[in-house]
């Protein structure tokens, strides 16, 4: 089995490694219709779904919901 440096060097592997690295979440409440606050922000997936359930065990009464982000790169931004 190839070590991880070699999967980063793959020109086929490195846009999904670098996709997956660059992504967090976003855990959000409701306050009301319009407005969702910001309650935490997390790299895995899998630990702002155990925040939620922590946060919700707790008594809290809004609504919440997890937010998938992406980092930015100033290539994206960049023309030409």
């Amino acid at each position: 089995m190839p070590s991880k440096r070699s999967w980063v060097r793959d020109p086929l592997l490195a846009p999904i490694i670098m996709s997956v690295r660059n992504k967090f979440y976003e855990v959000q409440e409701r306050w009301n219709n319009l407005h969702w606050h910001s309650l935490r922000f997390f790299r895995k997936e899998a630990d702002a779904e155990e925040y939620v359930s922590v946060y919700e065990s707790r008594g809290h009464r809004y609504k919440t919901k997890i937010v998938e982000h992406e980092f930015s790169n100033i290539k994206d931004f960049k023309s030409g």
